[in-house]
């Protein structure tokens, strides 16, 4: 199979269109056919060197990519329900994977899956688990009920976009931090206040939100100089370890670790196919063409998810 490797970790080391052995499921695992794979922050992360640590790749076949949608290939032992032929997305648990998402073909867990509905194309469907999976467990971490005030930074990007929509949907009070020209997007996904973000966001909020707020999906990475927003009994969702404050009295704060769940992602795959949770635009790249993607990813204005095609 080919896949996209990464032959030396480096901010700019080359991407290597490589041949690798396809890979065999195990027991309860399925063999994907991979048609589209989602580019994210986090793949060049990958290939500077930032889980090097943690994985259980080595080097020179490294593979980057957490998402996926293709079509089941192959079943290991003991699995049912997924025949072959089925067109699936998923999000890997990419730091003990035997490999990323950006190849032909992918060995992962079946619960991992989720049916791709036919009104999803494959390119669009590829760059949602990642992003929508970690909106959805962030403010599921808030455990806040209706009525409660949510702050989410970076309300208009990959992942701020799916939380104001799922915050909303819980019928909480949702505060939109984003960019001037994007009040009326964030609005239409639910966001009851907007405070326009500016070249001191903090002080911003401080001025919008003389009161506090309950819960913070911080979405643009503010950490510490926005900890002092929450009200005690509230709690800070911070999407890194080092964006993630240490807990305040009567404040909780949790930094999330995302994870594959193929019953969430199904139920948040059937609501984009109804048309009920709003996704980006998509910019599809050959396999070849992956360092383009990557470089894609560093340019301001970016409003679109990015997609590997094999």
């Amino acid at each position: 199979m080919r896949a996209l490797t990464i032959p030396a970790y480096g901010e700019t080391s080359p991407l290597t269109l490589t041949e690798l052995p396809t890979p065999e499921p195990g027991p309860g695992e399925v063999r994907v056919r991979v048609e589209a794979a989602g580019v994210n922050p986090v793949d060049p992360f990958i290939r500077s060197g930032g889980f090097a640590a943690m994985s259980t790749q080595q080097l020179p076949q490294v593979v980057a990519g957490w998402e996926l949608a293709g079509v089941v290939e192959a079943l290991g032992a003991g699995v049912t329900g997924w025949p072959v032929g089925t067109a699936v997305v998923a999000l890997i648990d990419w730091v003990g994977a035997p490999g990323g998402t950006h190849a032909e073909q992918v060995v992962l867990p079946a619960d991992l899956l989720a049916a791709r509905p036919d009104a999803v194309a494959p390119a669009l469907a590829a760059t949602v688990p990642l992003n929508a999976l970690t909106a959805h467990q962030a403010v599921t971490e808030l455990h806040q009920a209706a009525g409660a005030t949510v702050l989410v930074t970076g309300a208009a990007g990959a992942v701020g976009a799916f939380a104001v929509q799922f915050a909303a949907g819980t019928g909480v009070r949702v505060v939109a931090l984003a960019g001037p020209e994007d009040e009326q997007t964030v609005r239409r996904l639910g966001a009851e206040i907007f405070v326009a973000r500016n070249d001191e966001p903090a002080a911003a909020l401080r001025a919008a939100l003389p009161d506090g707020v309950d819960g913070v999906v911080d979405a643009a990475l503010l950490g510490e100089s926005i900890i002092d927003l929450v009200r005690p009994g509230g709690t800070f969702v911070g999407l890194t370890p080092h964006s993630t404050p240490s807990p305040r009295p009567g404040v909780a704060t949790h930094s999330l670790n995302v994870h594959g769940d193929g019953r969430t992602l199904a139920t948040i795959m059937d609501a984009i196919a109804r048309g009920e949770l709003a996704v980006r635009e998509v910019e599809t790249y050959s396999a070849a063409e992956g360092a383009s993607a990557y470089a894609r990813l560093a340019k301001s204005g970016r409003r679109t998810g990015l997609s590997l095609v094999f």
